[in-house]
């Protein structure tokens, strides 16, 4: 996996952006677990500013950002080295829930589904730095090739669309199918 951090820090030193990856792999290989903390690293150097997590339902991706989220109330190392990130609190006004929250630093993070409306997403001015689908697919999206082809083209019309020029998009997940999304964004 330390590939992964390798070509990431390779591209946050020659300040690349508008990269896609898109990385198939089977389930409990790890994939999402390393995402999410690139993630908060990310988060933690400012590196991304406004990082859309997307999964395949709302709670799946609500969980996602929540878990992401609990790292900086809950890691006492991170809070004492980089300090408290939480935000909706008297002393840090904004925004903490499970499924939306901004980093004390300014960082936003939230929720995308392919069944959102997710055209218009603008905070502060600002269109998705990074979009994370983790896990977009699930077995009833590759049943038949009319939802195959409707979550093509919501990665390719709404999610290519969201972000900034330079947005980069991170696509990871399990093939479930050989017509599927991530088959055919692994070509």
């Amino acid at each position: 996996h330390l590939e992964m951090f390798a070509t990431h820090d390779q591209r946050i030193a020659e300040g690349i952006h508008g990269w896609r990856d898109v990385t198939a792999a089977p389930r409990d290989s790890g994939k999402t677990s390393i995402r999410k903390m690139r993630a908060v690293r990310d988060i933690l150097y400012g590196y991304e500013k406004y990082i859309g997590v997307g999964s395949a339902n709302f709670p799946h991706a609500r969980d996602k950002i929540k878990e992401m989220r609990d790292i900086f109330t809950e890691n006492q190392e991170i809070i004492r080295v980089y300090g408290e990130q939480e935000t909706g609190k008297p002393a840090h006004p904004g925004r903490w829930a499970e499924h939306d929250f901004i980093t004390r630093t300014g960082v936003r993070v939230r929720a995308v589904t392919p069944k959102m409306k997710v055209r218009g997403f603008l905070w502060d001015g600002r269109r998705l730095t990074l979009a994370l689908l983790d896990d977009v697919e699930d077995p009833e999206m590759v049943l038949t090739p009319l939802r195959r082809e409707r979550l093509l083209q919501w990665l390719n019309s709404d999610i290519a669309a969201l972000g900034e020029p330079t947005m980069n998009l991170d696509v990871i997940g399990t093939i479930l199918h050989e017509e599927s999304m991530l088959s055919k964004t692994l070509v």
